[in-house]
Order: C-alpha cells, then structure tokens, then sequence
C-alpha cells in the first residue's frame, strides 16, 4: 500500500480536472492505497520567496505559516506518489497549483526523501492537444529533477464546459493511471 496525495490544482470545485483527480483517486483508494486529496486550487497558498532558509526554523517554510503550506508539506514530503491536476491557463498551469510546485523546492535539502516517488498529471483545457505541451513540460522537467517515476499524464482535450470530461473516456484513462502504482 502506497501514501498517495493528490494536488487538485482547479479554482472551480468539480471541474474537468477535479473529476479526473477524483477518479484517480478513488481508483487508487479501491486498490488499497491510503490517498488523501488536497483542493490546493481552493486553499491560501502563496509562491515561493526563494529565500532559502528552508527547514532552518524546524518547518518547511519560514513563512509557510502565513499560508497553509506548512500544514500540507509534511503530507507531500511522506507520500510515495504524488498527482499533480490541473487546468491549462493561458498555456499553463494555474497560479494556485504552480505556487505549490514552487514552494515544493523546500524539499530539495531533504535530497532522498523526496526523491524516487511516482508522479502522474492530470490537466484539462476547452482547446485542442497542442495546449498541453507547456504544461506537461513543467511537470517531466520537475519529474526529472526529482528522479520521480511517471506513471501516467492524462490530458483531456476540447473539455471546456463544467463537467464535458463525463461524456468523454478520460475519467477512465485517469483511474487507469492508478494501477501503476
């Protein structure tokens, strides 16, 4: 059994890309992993300060206490397997979830701890395929960087409307990824 968190990174509570993250999640839930997801899309979270003073106040962020940060890092840093979702914003990810990639480089002293996990994406956009390209750039560079093993990216194109990725099969190709872990 793995510890799996997922990153909701969608402002909007049901999106295409929440929907995904849940049918990931609850596919690797029915598999018998501990999974907790977090609507970090939803939460205070503010970018990383680059100041790098990382873990030298016994937390992961000296002003993670300003923010929700340093009550969701601990979770991040423990699980085998993380799931980044979301939506393309003007040929990115969104703001809430780049500011929690950002403030991810406070792991970068823990070296091994957070190294050699497994990662999937999840990213939904009213546009066709070519969107995707930026986004999933961030996330196999930061993947990389990390040594993280990914298992699985599920991009789901001409998603627009509130909830169209139901009358596609990209919910399936999500809960898919789940048996790669």
């Amino acid at each position: 059994m793995s510890k799996v968190v997922v990153l909701e990174g969608s402002p909007k509570k049901g999106g295409n890309t929440d929907l995904m993250a849940e049918a990931f999640a609850q596919a690797a839930e029915a598999a018998g992993h501990d999974v907790k997801v977090i609507p970090v899309g939803r939460m205070n979270i503010d970018g990383c300060r680059g100041c790098r003073a990382c873990y030298k106040a016994g937390k992961p962020c000296v002003f993670g206490d300003q923010d929700e940060w340093n009550g969701i890092a601990p979770g991040i840093l423990a699980a085998d397997a993380i799931a980044f979702a979301t939506p393309v914003y003007w040929f990115g990810w969104t703001a809430q979830a780049k500011a929690v990639l950002d403030r991810m480089f406070c792991f970068q002293p823990k070296g091994e701890e957070f190294q050699g996990k497994k990662a999937a994406f999840f990213s939904a956009a009213a546009d066709g395929e070519d969107v995707f390209e930026a986004p999933k750039m961030v996330f196999e560079k930061s993947a990389a960087l990390n040594g993280w093993e990914v298992i699985g990216e599920v991009c789901a194109a001409s998603c627009g409307a509130h909830g169209s990725v139901r009358e596609t099969d990209y919910l399936a190709q999500a809960a898919k990824v789940a048996e790669r872990l």
